[in-house]
């Protein structure tokens, strides 16, 4: 006699289509995590289920992690959708389970397993890897290797599927949430991820938590959502504007902020306003531009190849859109360069930062991501 299980009768064209992937020989985990998921959404979208107080903590978890206000429903697409599809499987993987406990009734609820691959799926809230991962080729095997770690990781997929392509001055780097099927890893969805100097410098500074356990681990994942999600957020903002130059896209991630030879402090703060879309159409530029000159004048030093214009420019954001950060934000982000110089001008150019308060513009809070 079959066992039924709690999802059959809400889920029943759900399980239909499991068993339906299952018997065209589709991989049985990606089969569970695929159902995990669905069974995942389906509760958080419960009217009932979200007025509960402790369940609203996937919400919670959405904004801080992407500082908006998201629907569940909201249609996202590209590389924006499988951030949020990356981030359901993780917050699911690393939350879900310790609330609701509903994770080993949907491996036991999907069809077609083995009581060993049912053992390996149930391990998966306290066996998945999160991280930067730098992708390699090795034969017909995909392999990553853990920029936090150093690990390698050989992946459930052929490299002739990926046609990945190899150059020795560059490397190929993701973001993904990797669990494992036995002596191999399936990958969720990889979102290529631009490696720069501070990237590997959070890298560097994040090794702390490889010695404090799933809790600190967890921590890790966060930073990377998070730093993922502003990249994200930037990318898509600077495809839409029509200004934007080839040579501005190629690498949106860092723009060098020294001077150009015989370049003046007014040129050279238009210049880089210039390379932030914000300050683009922004209706009080000319603010925006005398505070940036002051500021190059005043620290010159600070300006050289090695440094990312695009913090600087995106903490002159923060302040004419009257970002408000209290002392323990500040000590929170103290590792972003862009609260760095936040800090810095807030603290040493007062008189200026006071000078612009009549033309800050508030970002609305309904406004849309992208």
């Amino acid at each position: 006699m079959e066992l039924l299980y709690k999802y059959d009768v809400k889920h029943s064209q759900l399980k239909k289509e499991l068993m339906q992937q299952v018997n065209n020989g589709d991989n049985p985990f990606k089969v569970a995590l695929f159902a995990a998921t669905q069974i995942f959404l389906s509760i958080v979208n419960d009217k009932k289920y979200i007025d509960d107080e402790e369940a609203s903590d996937f919400y919670h978890f959405l904004y801080n992690m992407t500082k908006n206000e998201l629907s569940p429903k909201a249609n996202y697409e590209g590389e924006t959708a499988e951030f949020f599809d990356l981030l359901v499987v993780y917050y699911l993987l690393v939350e879900h389970v310790d609330i609701m406990r509903d994770f080993p009734d949907t491996v036991c609820w999907v069809p077609g397993l083995t009581p060993s691959q049912r053992r390996i799926m149930l391990t998966w809230p306290k066996t998945f890897v999160l991280s930067l991962f730098e992708v390699k080729q090795q034969g017909e095997t995909v392999v990553y290797r853990d920029l936090n770690t150093r690990k390698l990781h050989d992946i459930d997929l052929p490299a002739s599927n990926i046609h990945l392509t190899v150059d020795e001055n560059k490397q190929n780097t993701v973001l993904a949430l990797l669990v494992p099927i036995g002596k191999t890893y399936l990958s969720t969805q990889p979102i290529f991820y631009p490696i720069d100097d501070f990237t590997f410098a959070d890298i560097k500074w994040m090794e702390r938590y490889k010695a404090k356990g799933f809790e600190e681990s967890c921590f890790y994942g966060d930073d990377l959502l998070s730093s993922y999600y502003r990249y994200s957020k930037q990318k898509n903002l600077c495809m839409k504007n029509t200004q934007a130059t080839k040579s501005e896209l190629e690498d949106l991630s860092f723009y060098p902020a020294n001077r150009v030879l015989r370049e003046t402090d007014q040129v050279m703060a238009q210049r880089l306003l210039k390379q932030h879309v914000f300050f683009r159409e922004f209706e009080h530029y000319a603010q925006a531009e005398k505070l940036l000159t002051k500021v190059i004048s005043t620290f010159p030093q600070m300006f050289h190849s090695y440094a990312n214009a695009l913090d600087l420019t995106e903490a002159l954001r923060l302040l004419f859109v009257g970002e408000k950060l209290t002392a323990e934000d500040l000590r929170d982000s103290s590792d972003e360069v862009s609260i760095f110089w936040y800090t810095l001008i807030c603290q040493n150019l007062e008189e200026e930062v006071r000078a612009i308060e009549a033309y800050i513009v508030p970002e609305l809070s309904d406004n849309p991501p992208f």
